[in-house]
């Protein structure tokens, strides 16, 4: 995203190849942008010249992609067609239509995509609901942060905060002027970077499958994590310390291993990627969990508590839910038996991980979904 604003060139290194990434660098391509893969590294050229009318945007299964280029885009060209496949197809993107039409644009949609946007942007001074997430804040940061007029938001029910912070640091160190004290976002008059060079993060997501791995059956050492992250999952470290693992940081890595767990109560509304793998750790530890926050599981790529609720069925694991909050009853083995997906990558990863615990084999009635967010996820099980 932030290529797309600068005036020169830049470079993104260890960017990964999920089908979510590779469908923005698609994206990028219909901005004219020049785009030169070298491993993980990319280089992005640009476009100098004035983009075709319309823009027409086919973000894959990316909800990201759809919600953050839905505002962002608008500073490029005014007339705008999103468009995706697979399970974006059938979620409700009533806030981003919503927002979009708050800065005075025409929007035809019928609350999923496709969605038509045109015209320009007429209102710099907004106030937005953010109850349902932070990606379409982060969008608009896009759009305001390098524009010719001062503006400003004023924010409501933030969640996933972590992760609209990690936008407002992206492109206050590429040169932009954002202040947000967690009710207003202020953009200030800013000039486009020239180039820039940045290395993205390992994904805390994905990492923590491997860590309840670990808590459940053994001992996993990983590389590369940035322990002081904003990512909103890294609250998978603090879980593990909660729950009693070994947790030790050595060799600029760190090690996790099994110990007498403990059953534990967290809140996943900030962190709601977490909830299938953390569902498994509270699963495989004898006692009741509480895992609060279910509210952000309804339109994800799939209704993630009801797969969750499935999934636990099958391994004949006990539970309830009930006003935001899903209590577990665990137990140190899980029946096998076949797990719907859902077509959703983190079912898929965290119904793997309960293999580990397992009498029966598991089996999966989609595995090729894990591509949308960790297509090396099997390949990395079995290191």
């Amino acid at each position: 995203m932030a290529s797309l604003f600068a005036t020169e060139q830049a470079t993104i290194r260890n960017l990964g190849e999920s089908a979510d990434t590779l469908a923005m660098l698609d994206c990028l391509k219909e901005f004219g942008a020049k785009i030169l893969v070298q491993d993980d590294d990319v280089t992005v050229y640009p476009n100098r010249k004035p983009i075709s009318i319309p823009l027409k945007l086919n973000v894959g299964e990316s909800g990201l992609a759809l919600r953050m280029l839905g505002s962002a885009s608008l500073a490029f060209s005014n007339h705008v067609e999103l468009f995706g496949s697979g399970t974006l197809n059938s979620r409700n993107q009533n806030h981003l239509i919503e927002v979009l039409e708050k800065l005075g644009l025409e929007v035809i949609s019928n609350g999923k995509i496709p969605i038509l946007v045109k015209g320009k942007v007429k209102n710099f001074e907004l106030e937005i609901d953010a109850s349902s997430g932070s990606q379409v804040l982060s969008g608009l940061c896009f759009l305001f942060a390098f524009c010719e007029k001062s503006s400003f938001i004023n924010v409501k029910n933030l969640k996933s905060r972590p992760y609209l912070e990690m936008t407002i640091e992206l492109l206050n160190s590429l040169g932009a002027s954002i202040d947000f004290d967690g009710e207003r976002l202020e953009f200030n008059l800013a000039t486009k970077p020239k180039r820039f060079d940045y290395q993205v993060e390992a994904d805390w997501s994905g990492a923590a499958n491997f860590v309840v791995g670990a808590l459940l059956s053994g001992k996993v050492q990983l590389q590369g994590l940035n322990l002081n992250s904003l990512q909103s999952d890294r609250k998978i470290l603090e879980i593990a310390r909660q729950v009693g693992g070994k947790i030790e940081v050595k060799n600029n890595g760190l090690s996790i291993e099994k110990l007498q767990l403990s059953p534990f109560q967290t809140d996943l509304t900030d962190a709601p990627d977490l909830f299938p793998i953390v569902a498994i750790l509270a699963a495989g530890i004898s006692g009741e969990s509480l895992l609060i926050g279910t509210q952000r599981l309804l339109n994800k790529e799939s209704n993630r508590l009801e797969s969750i609720c499935e999934m636990l069925t099958v391994l004949g694991v006990e539970f309830r839910t009930n006003d935001n909050r899903l209590m577990i009853l665990g137990k140190p083995k899980f029946k096998g038996g076949l797990i719907k997906t859902f077509h959703d990558h983190r079912i898929a990863m965290a119904a793997t991980i309960a293999a580990t615990c397992s009498v029966e084999a598991i089996v999966l009635d989609d595995e090729n979904c894990v591509s949308k967010s960790y297509p090396q996820f099997f390949e990395h099980l079995q290191l």
